[in-house]
């Protein structure tokens, strides 16, 4: 595998932090993963140049971590609203097990009516 330059790898990582900053309203839970997941593939190949860091560089992973924090608020949005779903959901099940008898499977059921 040839190796990439620092400046083409922080391009990209930057290409794809400004993308999906520009449409984080509307990524999912895959969407976020996925890029999490490249960001993280880049930050590795990236570390190989880490000892020949130019000012320049500095200055572009300073932009591009300036964006962290939206993406991190949306990512925590989106499992908020993940949590308040499961325990919904729980809730409206324990609701409907109150209203369903569970019995034995031999045994019997007599209704006294008046």
């Amino acid at each position: 595998m040839v190796q990439r330059l620092a400046e083409e790898i922080l391009d990209e990582l930057q290409l794809i932090t400004e993308e999906a900053v520009a449409h984080l309203n509307s990524l999912e839970e895959v969407e976020l993963l996925q890029l999490s997941e490249k960001r993280e593939e880049l930050v590795n190949e990236f570390q190989c140049h880490k000892p020949n860091l130019t000012p320049q560089n500095r200055q572009q992973i300073d932009y591009i971590l300036s964006f962290d924090s939206l993406i991190t608020k949306r990512m925590q949005f989106l499992k908020d609203e993940a949590g308040a779903w499961l325990q919904r959901r729980g809730s409206a099940k324990q609701q409907l097990n109150a209203y369903q008898q569970q019995h034995a499977v031999n045994s019997w059921f007599i209704d006294h009516r008046n």
